[in-house]
């Protein structure tokens, strides 16, 4: 089912952008990968793109939400960026628009319901768990309506 799962979703088993099947207990679970995901909304034209980013204790970070909804994000750079608290995924929609979806450390570990538990969230690197958290989240509510 799990096949059937990634093909009907044109997402590649074992592929970086596709999926990873997950062999738990006697079933197997698809996982999308990060990237798997960005390929799934920019192919059914949902978002034209969708750039995932970490956010650290030492970035500085800007939020304007109402009428006129704004992002800024300025990372810093070495140790100085600290401990991962978050991540934010820009997208870039059909009608040249642009939205954002910013979740913080505690979302994504009370969304992480694939890690053992009382297992602590990954340390930030490219395509960590965190990204892929804060994208699916992300993109399920683009594709139920729900602003991100």
């Amino acid at each position: 089912m799990a096949l059937i799962w990634a093909a009907f979703r044109n997402l590649g088993p074992g592929v970086e952008d596709g999926v990873w099947l997950i062999p738990y207990r006697g079933k197997v679970t698809p996982v999308p990968a990060y990237k798997g995901l960005i390929k799934r909304a920019t192919e059914t034209g949902s978002t034209l793109s969708c750039k995932p980013y970490p956010i650290c204790q030492g970035d500085k970070v800007i939020v304007n939400y109402g009428l006129d909804e704004d992002l800024i994000h300025e990372p810093s750079f070495g140790d100085q960026r600290g401990t991962l608290i978050g991540y934010s995924v820009v997208f870039l929609l059909p009608d040249g628009s642009e939205r954002f979806h910013l979740m913080n450390r505690g979302d994504l570990e009370k969304t992480g319901t694939h890690r053992p538990r009382g297992r602590p969230l990954p340390t930030p690197a490219p395509g960590t768990i965190g990204k892929r958290l804060c994208l699916s989240r992300s993109l399920s509510n683009r594709v139920s309506g729900r602003s991100p």
